[in-house]
């Protein structure tokens, strides 16, 4: 619940920021945010309530992503799967959140990851890229086994993609 709350705060200490960017930048904002008049949280009421396409606020979570801002981009793509886990972007979000994790050195949190885009989306197009990270993270945490095993399940199932490509590149380097 704590951490529930604190996910929320940043989410709207990002919005806000992001709304007065585009005020100082003369642009109009993304997005109708109730806010109270003295900008003062009033309980709940500083809960953002913000009417957003799932396409604005997947593109929000990569634009954050792009730019480095993890933490950010984690929250967002969070949030974007809580509320439209059917969308046609739910797969690439997934994937980003598992890249969050590979990024940071975080390697088992995003072989986890990627698992739910291999199992929740095994026709999406993210999946042999998902597979292929998937193997790269057993690699970097010294587990060539698991590494060579997820690897030539890529190549067996998508022979023809750029990933199987680089897969039997690097199990080449495994053996």
């Amino acid at each position: 619940e704590a951490h529930r709350k604190s996910v929320e705060r940043s989410l709207q200490n990002n919005i806000d920021r992001i709304v007065r960017i585009e005020q100082y930048l003369g642009m109009e904002p993304s997005e109708k945010l109730v806010a109270s008049d003295t900008g003062q949280d009033e309980g709940m009421k500083g809960k953002l309530e913000v009417q957003e396409t799932p396409e604005g606020l997947y593109a929000r979570a990569k634009q954050l992503f792009d730019r480095g801002e993890y933490e950010n981009a984690r929250a967002l793509f969070r949030s974007f799967l809580k509320e439209y886990p059917k969308s046609k972007n739910a797969d690439n979000a997934q994937f980003w959140l598992g890249e969050i994790y590979y990024r940071e050195k975080w390697y088992e949190k995003a072989i986890l990851e990627y698992q739910k885009v291999i199992e929740n989306h095994p026709k999406g197009n993210k999946t042999p890229s998902a597979l292929l990270k998937q193997g790269f993270a057993f690699s970097s945490l010294g587990d060539k086994a698991n590494a060579r095993l997820i690897l030539k399940e890529l190549i067996r199932k998508f022979p023809d993609s750029n990933e199987a490509k680089i897969a039997n590149k690097k199990l080449k380097a495994l053996q």
